[in-house]
């Protein structure tokens, strides 16, 4: 009897474990970098109104490039994170990948958080000779 009881103790522990664990992985992560960000550059003009090149936004795993159709956004394209690097207080190193193997890093503007600077390389070493102003992003409000 006592090893009944323990024995469904045990059973009851491992289900209660098991979907404790199911939950956790059930849980949608929010990305760390939210909000809809806006490429510097603007590309054409819709109905009278310009609008930027490209509309971003990070989930935990990609980057979104959106466009404006009307009032709404449109997904056009997207791209795979590879890592996001903590290097600061609320600044953050992204970097990602296209389909076609073209690897870039967004990084958090030294100054403003709302920036996020694009470097058409992972290597830092060559962050200055690959920064793109136009490629960069601003956060909207």
């Amino acid at each position: 009897m006592k090893r009944m009881i323990l024995a469904l103790l045990a059973a009851t522990v491992l289900l209660m474990a098991g979907c404790g664990a199911v939950a956790e992985e059930q849980k949608a992560e929010t990305p760390v970098i939210t909000g809809t960000w806006a490429t510097a550059s603007w590309g054409y003009e819709y109905y009278g109104k310009s609008q930027a090149e490209y509309y971003v936004q990070f989930t935990d795993s990609e980057i979104v490039y959106l466009h404006e159709n009307g009032d709404t956004l449109v997904p056009d394209h997207s791209n795979r994170i590879k890592s996001i690097e903590e290097i600061g207080p609320d600044r953050y190193r992204i970097k990602a990948e296209s389909e076609s193997g073209y690897q870039y890093t967004y990084q958090t503007d030294d100054d403003d958080p709302d920036i996020l600077c694009y470097y058409s390389t992972w290597d830092e070493n060559e962050f200055p000779h690959e920064y793109s102003g136009g490629s960069s992003l601003t956060r909207q409000h």
